[in-house]
């Protein structure tokens, strides 16, 4: 009823040359500022980095837009296309791992414009493998600090931020000089 009224009384304004237009707001849904949508991508994008951290495959699957077109490249390896793909990529990467710890820096959202936005960032990460049956870690090997630089593409589906496309490349070994500059962990450089 409410939308047939509404219909009437625009109607009816534009017949008798009223500039001023009805609008039926009553399914109108307050609209987020752009600074609220920039803090909501961060999230998002926090959430991403906090579940590699954990090394749960589960925590990945609230993250990922359920989809056949996401994709996702890590360094030194080719495009996985499709949610379920995507998902065992992380499985596997994260069997083969004890410790992962990244801290975040040049956080930049470079586009956000309507249900889409660009995270680009640079990371340093720390990881320990397992070998076989012995955790490297207690050997003293371990991976003393890669720099990798990322991209993000996060999709707005109602009323969520997704990650839609996560493309990283490997940078150059760090040095002890650098990784003295970024021990802050994720949760403390992040925040």
């Amino acid at each position: 009823m409410v939308r047939v009224m509404s219909s009437l009384l625009v109607r009816r304004a534009c017949v008798f040359g009223h500039r001023r237009l009805f609008h039926d707001r009553s399914k109108a849904q307050p609209a987020l500022s752009v600074y609220d949508e920039t803090e909501e991508v961060k999230k998002a994008n926090k959430a991403f980095y906090l579940a590699l951290e954990s090394l749960d495959p589960d925590r990945m699957i609230n993250i990922w837009y359920r989809h056949s077109s996401v994709r996702c490249c890590l360094p030194d390896s080719e495009f996985v296309y499709g949610y379920d793909n995507v998902l065992s990529l992380f499985s596997k990467m994260f069997s083969g791992l004890s410790s992962l710890i990244y801290s975040l820096d040049d956080l930049h959202i470079t586009q956000l414009s309507g249900s889409a936005a660009v995270v680009s960032l640079s990371a340093l990460v720390k990881f320990h493998k397992f070998q076989g049956h012995h955790d490297v870690e207690k050997d003293g090997l371990f991976c003393p600090g890669r720099l990798i630089s990322t991209c993000n593409i996060f999709e707005k589906k109602g009323h969520r931020w997704y990650l839609t496309h996560h493309q990283s490349a490997r940078g150059v070994a760090v040095t002890a000089a650098a990784d003295a500059r970024s021990r802050a962990p994720l949760r403390a450089s992040f925040l």
